[in-house]
């Protein structure tokens, strides 16, 4: 018999008796569907929560701050390395690491003549602003040459704050493509480190700010519906850092804040440590002389595969860090063991439908005693009695499989919808998706309907072959 032959003679007999033939597949269709709906739940739950920390912050992002010798994981103080210039390049230097830049962050007023906005200023190097994730909307981003220079780039929102300061604007959410008041690029503006600079009665008494003139450079480009567009702008580091130390200086050292950290719940002020033994912030804390410049060291790995590795690298340095990345890994541990109780219940089903197919071949062999007999007599070989009956079994295997990824996709859709209309399902917001079914997990449920469907006939086609010719031929 050729291969065709094969085929044609078990597709003839799935055929055959179809009220068993339809219930043997209902039965492949609901295992399948239950995989893959219950893994569709896990993958629905992973995506969710990738989103939400996204919202967070980038994937690929790790901040890095100052350890100030407290034990982690029940250790012992470590060594602390040092926030500068050099811990810059040696973080850089590591494998993986696609982009570094000191940060610090400030808040204060952008001017444009009589009016003004508070936004939040972040200095960073500005050769690796393109390295963070900044997409521009209008204009170009910072880059190398913007080092010393009083330019910036600011977020969509910013032209919307800006406003008279008797009757300031904190906050603005533009619509989609909700055009400017005024060109960005176009105007004048001013910068001071004075966060109370225009706000009620000035105190005369206390020197007058000095103001920066600064350019707009770029635009950010406005963030998708239901993201959050932080009002800020962006410059060169060095510059920011100096302008917040000729603030402190004309207001006689204090006043700015500047080297105020903020570090978990504790408040680390210069010279005052908050726990016995640790050093204070911008001491050299050995006899290197390298002393902490900067608060905070933003790294951006080049997969997110490669997050934590890097991470541990740059821990193992004596730096703490912080990513979204690891906030993401532990939600996924958390509810790790409720996604195999999910794919559990799935294979229960798939369990269920692959006992169905063995019981209806072995029935198909004891109706077919006689045929099997004939066969064997005018010298079919043995291995075309067996594919037979692993083709049929691979039939109801397929047919099951394809009629259960569709119906997994209906039912994905409906949940959705469901958790759209009805607030929500499993913990989600009307804007996440309770179940998703990639193109990999209907591919693979599909295949193993079919490996199933097949291992489910072995044994029946093994059985078939055993039959003695004589005696299947006097079989009735």
């Amino acid at each position: 018999m050729t291969q065709w032959d094969i085929f044609a003679f078990s597709f003839k007999n799935f055929l055959r008796r179809k009220t068993r033939s339809i219930l043997t597949v209902l039965g492949v269709i609901i295992g399948t569907a239950a995989v893959v709906i219950m893994l569709s739940i896990g993958v629905g739950m992973n995506k969710g929560f990738e989103d939400q920390i996204s919202q967070w912050g980038n994937l690929r992002q790790i901040e890095v701050y100052q350890n100030y010798g407290w034990p982690e994981d029940g250790g012992s103080s470590v060594e602390t390395g040092y926030m500068d210039d050099i811990s810059v390049e040696n973080i850089r230097a590591l494998e993986n690491v696609y982009g570094v830049t000191p940060k610090v962050t400030y808040y204060i007023p952008l001017i444009v003549g009589r009016k003004q906005a508070f936004v939040s200023v972040i200095g960073l190097d500005p050769a690796e602003m393109e390295k963070f994730g900044y997409t521009i909307g209008t204009g170009r981003l910072l880059n190398g040459e913007d080092k010393g220079q009083n330019h910036f780039v600011m977020s969509y929102t910013v032209p919307f704050l800006i406003s008279n300061p008797r009757k300031p604007v904190y906050w603005y959410e533009a619509y989609q493509g909700e055009p400017h008041p005024f060109d960005p690029l176009l105007e004048s503006y001013k910068i001071t480190m004075d966060s109370s600079y225009g706000q009620g009665y000035q105190d005369l008494s206390r020197p007058k700010p000095k103001l920066y003139k600064a350019t707009c450079v770029g635009v950010l480009k406005q963030k998708g519906e239901g993201l959050y567009d932080e009002n800020m702008i962006v410059m060169d580091i060095n510059l920011v850092m100096k302008y917040q130390k000729e603030y402190e200086k004309q207001q006689g050292g204090g006043g700015g804040g500047g080297d105020v950290i903020i570090y978990g719940d504790y408040i680390v002020a210069p010279g005052r440590p908050s726990r016995p033994g640790m050093p204070s912030p911008g001491g050299s804390g050995s006899d290197s002389g390298r002393k902490h410049i900067y608060n905070q060291i933003v790294v951006m790995v080049d997969e997110t595969k490669n997050v934590q590795k890097v991470e541990k690298a740059i821990r193992d340095m004596g730096f703490s860090t912080s990513s979204s990345m690891s906030y993401l890994t532990e939600m996924q541990e958390q509810t790790k063991f409720l996604r195999m109780i999910l794919g559990a219940i799935g294979g229960i089903s798939f369990f269920v439908a692959a006992l169905s197919i063995t019981n209806t071949m072995i029935m198909s062999i004891y109706e077919r005693t006689r045929e099997i007999g004939v066969m064997k007599v005018i010298g079919c070989r043995i291995r075309d009695v067996r594919s037979m009956f692993l083709v049929e079994a691979g039939i109801i295997g397929i047919v099951g499989g394809v009629a259960g990824v569709g119906l997994s996709y209906g039912m994905s859709a409906l949940l959705n919808s469901l958790a759209r209309s009805g607030g929500g399902l499993f913990g989600y917001s009307g804007t996440s998706a309770v179940s998703i079914v990639p193109p990999w997990l209907a591919l693979v449920a599909l295949l193993l309907a079919t490996f199933v469907g097949v291992v489910s006939g072995l044994y029946p086609a093994i059985r078939a072959t055993r039959l003695p010719a004589l005696e299947a031929l006097r079989n009735e």
